[in-house]
């Protein structure tokens, strides 16, 4: 069974854990896993640790010997995929180059992580809306700090644009939040209708769209 690179990391790298702790870990993300295909399918509401359990085929006194309830699964498996998301848009906004081309970095690295975790997408945008409904988990502080953090940082990006006259003069974190919300749309219609199944990422229009606007050139109208 393969760890994936952001896996649970208790400071030893799984190379250096005895033979025990290794399959402890891997039995951890075989928890994760299947708990994330039930929440996706039930929500968090109508997910049981017996659903968990047996979709990871282990016993429910099995999954509680490794978390301590059904949120502690909930808040795990948030923390671990929203660290692999935000390091991913994290390093395009890092990278060298121009604010032009980071923004595009940030929507192509966002595009291609939700195609490839769907299920996460259904999860991570029910956590954003209901994380302070009743009976419902919230984020961790690390996860909305680190969010929090990603999009200020990638505000920062349209503002350096707006100061080189690249983007227009608009509220960078405005810009930011479109962003957000132009490729959450993307994403969801994928969810909705498999349309992401197999295919690429549509990451060249939603950039035109996005930075180009949709009205077509005077001459052309």
């Amino acid at each position: 069974m393969k760890v994936h690179k952001h896996g649970e990391r208790a400071g030893r790298t799984m190379g250096e854990l005895s033979r025990k702790d290794r399959e402890k870990a891997e039995h951890r993300l075989q928890i994760l896993r299947a708990a994330e295909e039930v929440f996706a399918e039930e929500g968090f509401h109508g997910a049981t640790m017996q659903d968990i359990a047996s979709r990871a085929e282990f016993s429910v006194g099995y999954l509680y010997g490794h978390f301590e309830s059904k949120e502690g699964i909930f808040q795990r498996l948030v923390d671990l995929r929203a660290a692999e998301f935000i390091d991913g848009v994290q390093e395009s906004i890092r990278a060298d180059g121009e604010p032009l081309e980071k923004v595009r970095g940030v929507i192509a690295a966002k595009l291609d992580f939700f195609r490839r975790r769907q299920r996460f997408f259904l999860i991570f945008t029910h956590a954003l809306t209901e994380q302070r409904a009743p009976g419902h988990p919230p984020l961790s502080q690390e996860t909305h700090r680190r969010y929090g953090q990603y999009l200020t940082d990638l505000a920062a990006v349209f503002a350096e644009g707006v100061r080189r006259r690249v983007f227009v003069a608009q509220d960078p974190m405005t810009m930011a939040v479109c962003v957000e919300g132009i490729t959450n749309a993307t994403i969801g219609h994928w969810v909705e209708t498999g349309g992401a199944e197999g295919g690429a990422a549509p990451t060249e229009v939603i950039q035109r769209l996005f930075l180009n606007g949709v009205l077509a050139e005077a001459g052309e109208r």
